[in-house]
């Protein structure tokens, strides 16, 4: 997983590389640093998000992406304001 800018105060791309499949469906889960989940966004085909962080609290969360196969991908993003 890449995430541009990080750390964010607005938005953020969040790109990953998992083999072009346009009927893949991504499930992208973003939790706080107590491991609540915050956010969660279901992407099919692309492999990139625009994620808006202007309405989170500054601080570390995790980024998660899971694959209907089951592939897991995780990433820190830091929210500054």
């Amino acid at each position: 997983i890449q995430i541009i800018p990080n750390p964010s105060n607005s938005k953020t791309l969040i790109t990953w590389y998992q083999g072009y499949k346009p009927t893949q469906v991504y499930t992208l889960s973003l939790f706080d640093y107590r491991g609540i989940k915050v956010r969660e966004i279901m992407v099919q085909g692309d492999q990139h998000y625009l994620l808006d962080t202007s309405d989170l609290p500054a601080g570390l969360y995790d980024v998660q992406l899971l694959t209907t196969e089951s592939a897991s991908l995780m990433a820190k993003l830091v929210v500054i304001r």
